[in-house]
């Protein structure tokens, strides 16, 4: 279906499916295959370095989110995760001293990585949850939407929620693969990848990039305050000898390359060189996910 189904641009600039499934579908994809599958959604065990990874990659979400907060300094804050996974954005929130709740379709992910996170976490449709939390007047200081918005109908109509749940001056952190990038243009029309290797249908509906999400955020008055990127995995496709969307046995050594590199850059003392670091490389286009930080008005 994916490759019949042409590709258009919405009005803030962000792409679509012409033909996106039905939320029938989707909801019988996600709750009964997608995030119930032990072997699909999640790696069954992570190296120490992958551990150390991630760990790292969540202090500097933390880094950013407390560089921009204002006004939350006298009070108990509360962090939602929306999309929460295997808990680890949570434990590390709630470690900090945040109260933090979770929300997602199953808590698989959190019962394997994080049992003692499961007590936080709201499963079952996401957006019968939202609409529950949004019913009760919760108000959230901080709310994370980790690789959510590439995956539902009306991006849009979830950032409106969202912005419904802050409290004044809370903070909207969003993750979203940065897709139809000029890197990714350049890998096309060179030839060095076969395909358009990052569309993903029915799990990837929407493809953003930094400006398009940015005009998406600004439509519900969450400007856009900061930005980072993360790793450039796909720089390795330019090379040959470690193009993984050719070559899908090069992947691994990518990965762990990635990893290393990634941890080696995380782990740099100069804090703000570090974060100008992955802001520029955001700014510049470069990055496989973009990271913004949004205050509500």
């Amino acid at each position: 279906m994916a490759q019949e189904n042409e590709i258009v641009t919405t009005e803030h600039g962000y792409k679509v499916f012409a033909q996106p499934p039905s939320q029938e579908f989707l909801n019988e994809y996600y709750s009964q295959k997608y995030y119930q599958d032990p072997q699909g959604t999640y790696q069954a065990e992570y190296t120490p370095q992958e551990q150390s990874q991630r760990k790292l990659r969540i202090q500097l979400l933390e880094d950013f989110v407390n560089l921009n907060s204002i006004n939350f300094a006298q009070t108990q804050k509360n962090f939602l995760d929306v999309g929460c996974g295997e808990g680890y954005v949570l434990s590390h929130f709630r470690s900090k001293g945040w109260e933090v709740t979770g929300l997602d379709f199953s808590t698989h992910g959190a019962r394997m990585n994080n049992p003692d996170l499961e007590q936080f976490i709201i499963q079952g449709d996401v957006y019968v949850s939202v609409q529950n939390l949004k019913s009760l007047e919760l108000k959230y200081h901080a709310i994370f939407l980790g690789n959510i918005l590439e995956h539902v109908l009306d991006p849009g109509a979830l950032i409106d929620l969202m912005y419904s749940l802050l409290e004044d001056d809370g903070l909207l952190c969003i993750t979203v693969p940065n897709d139809f990038s000029a890197l990714q243009s350049y890998l096309i029309e060179s030839g060095e990848v076969p395909n358009p290797y990052w569309l993903g249908f029915p799990d990837h509906l929407n493809y953003f990039d930094l400006q398009s999400l940015t005009n998406l955020l600004n439509a519900s008055n969450l400007p856009v305050i900061d930005q980072f990127a993360d790793f450039p995995i796909e720089w390795y496709l330019v090379n040959p000898q470690s193009n993984y969307a050719s070559d899908n046995s090069k992947g691994k050594s990518a990965h762990n390359s990635r990893v290393i590199l990634d941890r080696m850059i995380n782990e740099a003392t100069n804090e703000e060189a570090k974060m100008n670091f992955w802001r520029s490389l955001s700014a510049l286009g470069f990055g496989r996910s973009i990271n913004t930080i949004s205050r509500k008005r």
